[in-house]
């Protein structure tokens, strides 16, 4: 075929004759099966999920649309959809359904006449032809190889989406049932307390509430200068406490169905405002009733839920879906594929750190990164205090995993104050935060002079990219009339961009990674319950899911994880990976079922010798606990048989940078002791030496600062149309909220 030449296959139209099922599936299929890697899409995700529909599996080569997205990664209307690409590049108008039905909802191809479906169908095939290399020569040839990897990433997407996630339907139904009498008890809860019985959903029945009956300040103010009551005021104002004593205290908490204390009466009673508090929580149960359980209904059917991928769902190459914002309690009734499917669920350590340091070339730092077992916020603790790892307490560990995590994002100290202190955070807190921050800069100078490259790269150049060659334009800070305060802006989103760009591009590679892999594997063929034997079901920041059918020996799988997702990178630490097998998604969260990368790899070495698989379903978490134990159990038994048994002797001793902290989690000291670091470290030896029960359980060092309340400020979510066009979630999210 040629630019200008095109043939249409009807199927399924009600106003003239179709083709039949046999030419589609033995004359039609076959043949583009045979040309699959030579063919061009606009949106070939949706193609994919067409196909598969029809029983074949096709991996269409290039697509224009990521293209698209590579050579102009904005997310606007009509920037990606390919009638509009066309007009911008040729001048010529297409037809469009839009053009044809007088509203979206009743679009119903089938009914059109053939020449309607000939003016608007041919032409797209016809104009990929034209767009695919008119859209490949803007794209820098930095670019092409991060682009070629998007091209592969949309099967992936396609097959995620086609496949869905299995649900605990049942417990899908008690945990609605909770949320609906939560929500229900607090808003009765939150009107006696005010004696109000408007929508409080609405924004000027509550701002009169507020800011009138209640006489509450005004913290945050809308663009338009009006007392504003989003999120971030109401939980300013929930966080002010009662100064003297409450005249009528609440007696008991606020409870859920199953008992559970939703909102404290302690909390009401120190809160100046006690009925924000409540309406805070209501809020969150609200955003948890529209925004994710309203995504599960079709699940009492079907049993699973079924989404959408945006594989460039943000500028720096972030994918977006609404599974990346799923609460725990929704993750907990995410299951494996099939009773005959196993879920993993491996995880980058702390990646977006260890990017910046190999970006900004911080030696010393990219040298405790190469040893797995370290732990990279004391790492970075210990650098900056000249303390050694052993001596940074969990609560220095904590925030210094804010600190640290909000240098990647560009953090101020007073958005680092309030990550660390809440809300309601003091001039001290931002004190206390700048300083934190500076400190920061003044050891890690590398870092701090990488930071100012790029806001000089992105202020002479108008671009920054990642290591892998994605581009974000900025050229708004070429206009010579420019505000400071806009420059300021763009220069932080600019240096937003290499870290969190890089990493994203980083993940992306494993998923294209697996997907090769799986297929070269034969792993894609289905089983007789209808599932490949082996899939990537979704990726989401640092993490991948995975299922497994449970026959294949768990090394092979383990194999594959490290395999896929540690790609060495010269110059850089090694960005290791912990294969973890879950029950439920939301398990994912408990550092128990990590296994630990010295594991992992011993595991994969004995397997490749012997041919002998050692670990499954059964004994993976005993054999998890016995490698830990063993390990404390070794570094322990060689400090008592060297110093003794007496714990002030043996605890000047305990000084690993890692085992240190594990000990002391196993072995922790009652709050009401009021221990120091170091006098924990002698409390937890006693207990060792006396043989004292231990917590099997270790403790979580999961960055994620997320928390519950979290929902009530979700992003708004974007995802494209099979013809590329920007669909919001709704048109409601998309406006910014006054």
């Amino acid at each position: 075929y040629k630019y200008g030449e095109s043939t249409y296959y009807p199927f399924g139209h009600k106003k003239f004759d179709n083709l039949t099922e046999d030419f589609l599936q033995n004359e039609l299929m076959p043949a583009i099966k045979r040309e699959e890697r030579r063919l061009v899409s606009h949106n070939k995700k949706f193609e994919r999920k067409v196909f598969l529909h029809t029983g074949w599996s096709i991996h269409i080569k290039y697509d224009t649309m990521p293209l698209s997205f590579m050579v102009n990664p904005v997310i606007e209307r009509g920037a990606h959809a390919l009638k509009d690409l066309m007009f911008r590049a040729t001048g010529k108008q297409f037809l469009e359904l839009d053009n044809i039905f007088v509203s979206p909802k009743l679009i119903d191809f089938s009914v059109l006449p053939k020449e309607i479906v000939r003016l608007y169908a041919c032409p797209d095939a016809s104009s990929l032809l034209f767009l695919y290399p008119w859209l490949w020569k803007q794209l820098p040839s930095y670019s092409r190889k991060i682009t070629e990897v998007e091209f592969d990433l949309a099967d992936v997407k396609a097959d995620q989406e086609y496949y869905g996630l299995r649900v605990d339907v049942e417990q899908f139904m008690k945990n609605l049932d909770n949320c609906d009498y939560t929500m229900n008890m607090l808003l009765k809860a939150f009107r006696t307390i005010t004696g109000v019985d408007g929508n409080i959903n609405s924004p000027e029945v509550l701002s009169n509430l507020i800011f009138g009956k209640m006489a509450c300040p005004v913290l945050v103010r809308t663009k338009t200068g009006k007392p504003s009551t989003g999120a971030a005021s109401i939980k300013k104002l929930a966080s002010i406490k009662l100064e003297g004593e409450r005249k009528h205290c609440v007696e008991g908490d606020l409870c859920d169905l199953n008992g559970k204390p939703v909102v404290k009466a302690k909390d009401l009673n120190n809160a100046k405002y006690p009925a924000l508090v409540i309406l805070e929580k209501y809020r969150v149960y609200n955003k948890l009733r529209t925004a994710f359980y309203s995504r599960f209904e079709r699940t009492k059917k079907s049993g699973r839920v079924f989404f959408w991928v945006n594989q460039n769902g943000a500028t720096s190459g972030r994918q977006s879906s609404p599974m990346h914002q799923l609460p725990p309690e929704l993750k907990a009734i995410i299951l494996s594929d099939s009773p005959e499917h196993d879920m993993w669920d491996p995880d980058y350590s702390q990646i977006e750190l260890r990017m910046i340091a190999f970006l900004a070339g911080e030696k010393e730092l990219i040298e405790l990164c190469k040893d797995p077992e370290n732990d990279i916020h004391r790492a970075i603790g210990s650098l900056i205090s000249n303390k050694e790892m052993w001596q940074i307490s969990s609560e220095e560990r904590k925030v210094g995993n804010r600190r640290n995590f909000g240098v990647v994002y560009m953090i101020s100290a007073y958005g680092l104050a309030a990550q660390i202190a809440g809300a309601g955070y003091s001039k001290k807190d931002v004190e206390d935060a700048d300083k934190s921050l500076n400190d920061f800069y003044h050891r890690f100078k590398r870092i701090r002079k990488y930071i100012a490259q790029n806001a000089e790269t992105v202020t002479r150049q108008g671009r920054i990219t990642t290591f892998f060659g994605r581009t974000k334009y900025f050229k708004e800070i070429l206009d010579p009339e420019i505000t400071s305060r806009k420059k300021a802006s763009l220069i932080r989103q600019a240096n937003n961009l290499p870290v969190q760009g890089t990493a994203a591009d980083y993940l992306k590679l494993a998923e294209t990674n697996f997907d090769a892999y799986i297929r070269n594997k034969g792993w894609d063929k289905l089983m007789d319950n209808g599932f490949p034997r082996v899939r990537v079901a979704l990726s989401i920041h640092d993490e991948v899911l995975l299922m497994a059918d449970r026959s294949i020996p768990y090394e092979e799988i383990i194999l594959m994880i490290r395999t896929c997702m540690e790609m060495p990178i010269e110059g850089a630490p090694p960005f290791f990976c912990a294969p973890s097998l879950v029950d439920t998604w939301a398990q994912h969260d408990d550092d128990s079922v990590a296994m630990p990368v010295l594991l992992r790899d011993k595991l994969i070495e004995d397997y490749q010798k012997t041919g002998v698989s050692v670990i499954n379903k059964e004994n993976y978490m005993e054999t998890l606990n016995t490698y830990r134990e063993k390990v404390l159990h070794d570094y322990m038994g060689g400090l008592i048989s060297k110093y003794g048994t007496n714990p002030d002797v043996v605890a000047q001793h305990v000084r690993h940078p890692s085992l240190t902290h594990e000990l002391i989690a196993r072995h922790q000291a009652p709050k009401e002791l009021g221990l120091d670091h170091e006098q924990s470290i002698r409390y937890a030896v006693e207990q060792y030496i006396k043989g004292g029960s231990a917590d099997a359980h270790i403790a979580s060092t999961k960055e994620t600062v997320d928390t519950l309340e979290d929902l009530a400020e979700l992003q708004v979510l974007v995802n494209f149309d099979s013809d590329g066009n920007v669909v919001y979630e709704s048109e409601s999210d998309a406006v910014v909220e006054e």
